[in-house]
């Protein structure tokens, strides 16, 4: 296998650091292990990882949660866990609004291929470096770009 630098690393990349065998993923872990509607499950998983991360910084338990958000413990729990299967779109947005969070939700004409942005703003706006979904790590922002089509 070919050796990289990891500063040179591109998605779908193979090879080999520090004798360690890799594949560089696209940044979709959705894509990756083949699921259907990699762009819409990443998406629906940022708004609910925002969401935890609220819930969290209040310290509410799950029974609080769903008190706070109208829902039910055991919804709470499935959106604690990633389990987004049953919890819609709308609902995580309507959530994020009870959080006291504001969404924005702009429509425009494409120019090339539709794409679906979703933007966390930072509660600290003095962080300003603006990230793509597929840099990793204890990020406080995250963009992301999907490309339908």
């Amino acid at each position: 296998m070919k050796k990289f630098n990891s500063s040179q690393l591109r998605p779908g990349d193979k090879g080999e650091i520090d004798g360690m065998a890799f594949e560089v993923g696209s940044g979709n872990i959705f894509r990756d292990l083949g699921l259907p509607n990699p762009e819409l499950r990443l998406a629906k998983s940022i708004l609910a990882r925002q969401i935890n991360a609220i819930i969290r910084s209040k310290g509410w338990t799950q029974k609080k949660a769903a008190e706070a958000l109208g829902t039910s413990q055991p919804t709470i729990s499935l959106l604690k866990k990633g389990m987004l299967k049953s919890i819609t779109y709308d609902r995580l947005i309507s959530w994020l609004v009870t959080l006291k969070q504001n969404v924005t939700i702009t429509v425009s004409p494409a120019v090339r291929n539709a794409r679906v942005e979703i933007e966390v703003v930072p509660r600290d706006l003095a962080f300003s470096r603006t990230m793509s979904v597929h840099e990793r790590g204890a990020r406080k922002y995250r963009k992301l770009r999907i490309t339908r089509g």
